[in-house]
């Protein structure tokens, strides 16, 4: 009779399992064709029976996920981790919606997520893409490293991690993920301008160069892109180069002022002063009083304090122009405005080597050594053929007794000036074949 009686009770837990089995299937079968709401009432009416069981939580979270709301998903995925705190499953499905609804509890559940689970590629790239909101990108590059496979997968985290790279100064790394970006869809434009950014500053200047003209041919109405070439030609000493392009820039952007003074402090730095007073002129008669302000600063006997009213005037209406803030700086006769300036030109624009420069010459007068080697360093980086900047630094590292750095600078000032001798000996007798009468 006993016996009799247990075979009856373990044919009813059989008889239970597998109608658990079969529901469980229908629950997994409803999420899979995506009905959520069928899903949603199965698991509560299982778990009515079993509210300790975190897969039914689990499942449940997943339900109202596809259901849009997300804080009854986050409480039903709390309810699957109170019952069993190591179950990933519930830990990833809380970390996902709460990603994707902006949740400030985001980046703790996925630090959860990896300590179950350290090599998970998706947390790592969510971790990543967090950091990088919070403008964090030292802690956002070695989680987009560890997450490279699922980051590389969007162009969202593509874009973030190559933004990253190129603020650490890993312009190789961030030229290779912009190039991937070109390649992966439609081009956009402010992908060359970063790709060139790149090149540019891991020693590529050619590659930049050919990545802006690009830019430029498919995008013919966009001025940075123009301003960028014209900057960078300036940069190499390529004057002609960069007045063709800028001529181009003009006749397809023919409102842009600024193009018309870029082309004009070319001709400047080319010794063509009367084709810049042409092209200052022009760029006051499209609205450009910044036109005049640069003829006055760079024509003999110059006015600083005209140039600086019309360089105030421009600050007031292009208040995040960098170049601006350096000019002005330039002009000021106020070493409080010119720091101020000089600070806000490079937070505006990190890479702009001479307002480094220009920034670390002035803690270096004003007996503060340490930001004045920051700076000089900066400079030095992003601008290696800087004499001036080479020359401070080297002084300031030997001030402070770090005697073999400054010997190496000093070293590489004398082959910097070995190299621009010989430069200027070649110019000088290229142009004295181009002026010889022919036989």
């Amino acid at each position: 009779m006993a016996n009799s009686r247990l075979i009856r009770v373990t044919a009813l837990l059989v008889g239970l399992a597998a109608i658990a089995a079969a529901q469980m299937g229908e629950l997994a079968r409803a999420l899979r064709e995506q009905r959520f709401a069928d899903a949603h009432a199965l698991a509560q009416a299982m778990l009515n029976n079993a509210s300790a069981d975190p897969r039914l939580w689990t499942l449940d979270g997943m339900a109202l996920a596809g259901m849009n709301r997300p804080r009854e998903s986050i409480a039903a995925y709390n309810h699957a981790l109170k019952a069993d705190a190591t179950y990933l499953p519930a830990w990833l499905g809380k970390a996902e919606v709460e990603y994707r609804s902006n949740d400030s509890g985001a980046a703790g559940t996925l630090v959860q997520v990896l300590k179950l689970d350290p090599g998970n590629a998706t947390a790592h790239a969510m971790l990543a893409s967090l950091a990088f909101a919070r403008r964090d990108c030292a802690a956002a590059l070695p989680h987009f490293a560890r997450g490279r496979d699922e980051a590389l997968k969007t162009t969202t985290a593509t874009w973030q991690w190559a933004q990253c790279e190129l603020m650490a100064g890993e312009a190789g790394e961030a030229a290779a993920l912009f190039e991937r970006l070109l390649q992966a869809g439609p081009p956009r434009s402010e992908v060359f301008s970063l790709l060139a950014s790149a090149q540019e500053r891991s020693g590529a200047p050619d590659k930049a160069v050919q990545t802006l003209r690009r830019a430029a041919e498919l995008f013919p109405q966009e001025e940075s892109h123009y301003l960028d070439l014209g900057a960078l030609c300036a940069e190499h000493h390529e004057y002609d180069l960069g007045i063709e392009v800028l001529e181009v820039g003009v006749r397809n952007v023919s409102s842009s002022p600024a193009i018309r003074v870029l082309r004009g402090v070319l001709f400047v730095l080319k010794g063509d002063f009367s084709a810049a007073s042409t092209e200052f002129d022009r760029a006051d008669a499209v609205g450009a009083a910044i036109g005049t302000a640069y003829a006055t600063m760079f024509s003999p006997g110059a006015d600083s304090g005209q140039a600086a009213a019309k360089l105030r005037a421009e600050l007031r209406t292009h208040p995040d122009d960098a170049v601006l803030h350096y000019l002005l700086a330039e002009c000021s006769s106020s070493d409080e405005e010119r720091r101020q300036l000089l600070e806000r030109a490079v937070q505006l624009k990190p890479g702009f080597a001479k307002a480094h420069s220009a920034l670390g010459r002035l803690y270096a007068q004003r007996e503060r050594p340490g930001e004045a080697i920051r700076e000089l360093r900066l400079a030095v980086k992003l601008d290696p053929t800087d004499q001036p900047a080479t020359y401070r630094l080297a002084l300031k590292l030997r001030d402070a007794g770090r005697k073999e750095e400054a010997a190496e600078l000093f070293n590489r000032l004398r082959t910097l000036r070995i190299a621009q001798r010989k430069a200027d000996e070649a110019k000088r007798k290229l142009a004295f074949v181009k002026q010889a009468p022919s036989k």
